[in-house]
């Protein structure tokens, strides 16, 4: 009966830890996130993208990867735009 209970727990788990993303890579997109924010915000393109239409799409892919992966990180994120802003 052990058994089956650790190996139910390590299937619960397990798809826990694939999703989520570390530090490095959620500061990273939060940052490309809140270049591309204020690219939008001053009307001006930034390098690398072919219109505003472009950053934009790539800007809520972002964050919708944000979301969903860095939640253990978010109150870091959000000091992280505070900083920035």
């Amino acid at each position: 009966m052990k058994l089956t209970r650790r190996i139910a727990l390590i299937g619960v788990l397990m798809p826990l830890s694939l999703c989520a993303a570390d530090w490095d890579d959620c500061k990273q997109r939060k940052r490309e996130a809140l270049r591309l924010e204020q690219g939008l915000g001053k009307g001006k393109k930034v390098s690398g993208y072919s219109s505003g239409a472009a950053m934009k799409a790539r800007r809520r892919e972002l964050e919708r990867w944000l979301r969903k992966n860095c939640r253990y990180y978010s109150n870091r994120l959000r000091d992280l735009e505070r900083e920035s802003m």
